[in-house]
């Protein structure tokens, strides 16, 4: 019973949501380009500090690597 509940629950909200993403999208006052922008700069950036350790540079400006 519970596990229907909270797969309904989470199919409604994830409806809202994709909803509410193409409204944002497709809408003629919205920023696309900038939205997307966003949301794939962020991603680099993730990417960016999660190889730092790696690569020995921290990604950010300001901020030595582990060998410096």
């Amino acid at each position: 019973m519970t596990e229907n509940l909270f797969n309904s629950l989470v199919a409604i909200f994830s409806g809202i949501a994709g909803v509410a993403l193409v409204a944002v999208l497709v809408s003629r006052n919205s920023d696309t380009k900038g939205i997307v922008s966003s949301l794939f700069g962020g991603y680099a950036d993730a990417i960016t500090a999660a190889n730092a350790p790696v690569r020995q540079s921290s990604g950010f400006s300001g901020i030595t690597g582990f060998g410096n």
